[in-house]
């Protein structure tokens, strides 16, 4: 029954019939052991009351956790100090925790086979970092118990460490290596930006049928990260999206300086083209990605290699900002180019 239909008075009429029962057994029945005789009466209310059965959280610890998922606390009145297992025969409902103000300890061998279960569990354990096996045993959904197995390196292991390894990409990369994590931000700005190329998404359920493959195997995070990753990756392209992927979003530009800059990616984003002033002079328009739909946003340097401008219509720019940056920086910056007509000048590097 529910916390809150066992009538305290109702339970104590039980166990003080139990107690009658017992004393007029102990009379009639004398060479019967006092202990078998008294562990008939609360094992009668167990059997009455199936669904009052609570575990305590610790050894020592007032607290437990009662059939049905509600926390509850030793008074220390109840009548048990020690046991693990314990009938709550008066319970006072009160905040997160009830009170019991009578209950009966309870052995785990009182426990009949019809109200047990166990369950075998395969999961992400966070801490370890690796997928594990338990087994639990249950009261009706009271957990009594849970005995770690072995876990093998089967389809389930690595579809469970192919979803968390999923959350927490691209940190299972080697920080160090930019180039591999330029490419996968190329890639996922590259799909969201030109869906019909068919790329990966590199996030969420598709991101993770993907890692499924290449975690079988394994159990942990830490085995993941010993993968080749920098082949892996452009290995889930054809042929014709890592053309595309070069071509639509490439991992450098050329500025009329001569110069070979890295752009900077960021999914939902456009990508970003940081370099002097006067390296983009020569150049009239934006530069555009992804079959033309993207132009980049670019971020025009003083010589002090400070953000001047930001962008991404260089034409305007040449037209109705430079005469004024190029009034404010040229006394600053004698010794560096300051065209009046920046689109008929030519590129120089720093």
């Amino acid at each position: 029954s529910p916390l809150g239909t066992l009538n305290p008075g109702a339970a104590r009429n039980v166990h003080r019939i139990a107690q009658q029962f017992y004393r007029l057994l102990s009379s009639e029945l004398g060479e019967r052991p006092e202990a078998e005789l008294g562990a008939q009466i609360p094992q009668a209310l167990l059997a009455a009351f199936p669904d009052r059965l609570a575990r305590r959280r610790g050894p020592g610890d007032p607290r437990g956790l009662m059939v049905g998922g509600r926390g509850v606390k030793l008074d220390p009145a109840s009548g048990v100090s020690a046991a693990e297992l314990f009938l709550c025969l008066e319970v006072e409902a009160s905040g997160s925790e009830a009170r019991v103000r009578q209950a009966s300890a309870v052995e785990a061998e009182w426990l009949p086979l019809e109200h047990l279960r166990e369950a075998d569990e395969r999961f992400f354990h966070p801490t370890l970092g690796a997928v594990c096996t338990r087994r639990r045993l249950f009261w009706l959904d009271l957990q009594l118990s849970e005995t770690p197995l072995a876990t093998p390196t089967d389809e389930l292991t690595a579809r469970l460490l192919a979803a968390e390894a999923a959350k927490q990409f691209p940190r299972l990369l080697p920080a160090k290596d930019r180039e591999l994590h330029s490419w996968l931000a190329r890639a996922r700005w590259l799909a969201e930006a030109m869906p019909e190329s068919g790329l990966p998404s590199w996030q969420g359920p598709q991101l993770a049928q993907l890692l499924e493959g290449w975690c079988y195997g394994m159990k942990s995070l830490d085995e993941l990260k010993t993968l080749p990753w920098k082949s892996l990756l452009p290995s889930a392209l054809n042929a014709t999206q890592r053309k595309e992927l070069d071509r639509a979003a490439p991992a450098t530009v050329t500025l009329p300086s001569g110069r070979q800059v890295l752009l900077q990616y960021e999914a939902g984003k456009p990508p970003v083209l940081a370099a002097r002033i006067q390296e983009f002079m020569g150049l009239r328009e934006t530069p555009r990605l992804a079959g033309g739909r993207v132009p980049l946003l670019l971020h025009l340097l003083a010589p002090n290699n400070r953000c001047q401008q930001i962008t991404n219509d260089l034409a305007s720019f040449w037209v109705n900002t430079y005469p004024h940056v190029r009034k404010e920086l040229r006394g600053r910056y004698p010794k560096h180019a300051w065209p009046e007509d920046p689109m008929q000048a030519t590129g120089r590097q720093p």
